[in-house]
């Protein structure tokens, strides 16, 4: 067999914002001689997750900074989804020689409903009001080329795996 497909489906549940998350994994792998010498890899996967822990503990340090200076605040966040991810991942190895393995890889994420947040003060109540939205958006191009030995170099009783990588990301 030449050809591998590994198709998949993630669930998860989000307790902090209640939400169930279904996400696709599809990856493919095609052996070209059938001897892993030249080898295409493609997939295709989402992942849920994001910044919601971290929007938490701001938010806690942020009211308590605030209630220790007199000031009231407000912090919305409903009906707020999962950030999430969609990724197309593409890859390239070759064998050199007897123990040297390259590798090109190419990996396009774009993120969707990332939390992001505005914030206004009233100025009767002198109260800041914090809402935060899924209207936060990205695209990422990430390029690696890396070297590896096949082999790991033994030195006594350590196995030593050196490898370089090049990468290049662009957001």
């Amino acid at each position: 067999r030449n050809v591998s497909l590994m198709p998949g489906v993630r669930y998860d549940y989000d307790n902090y914002l209640s939400n169930h998350n279904i996400s696709p994994r599809f990856m493919t792998e095609w052996d070209i001689f059938a001897d892993q010498t030249s080898m295409i890899t493609a997939g295709y996967n989402g992942y849920y997750g994001g910044n919601i822990l971290d929007m938490g503990l701001r938010d806690i340090r942020n009211s308590w900074t605030e209630s220790v200076s007199g000031n009231k605040t407000l912090t919305r966040y409903q009906d707020l989804k999962t950030p999430y991810n969609d990724e197309l991942a593409m890859g390239l190895q070759q064998k050199i020689g007897k123990n040297v393995i390259a590798r090109a890889n190419y990996v396009y994420r774009e993120a969707h409903d990332q939390i992001s947040k505005s914030s206004r003060t009233d100025s009767a109540t002198k109260t800041t009001i914090t809402e935060y939205n899924n209207d936060g958006k990205t695209k990422t191009h990430s390029f690696n080329l890396s070297f590896e030995l096949a082999e790991p170099l033994h030195i006594s009783q350590v196995d030593i795996n050196p490898q370089i990588v090049f990468s290049y990301i662009k957001s």
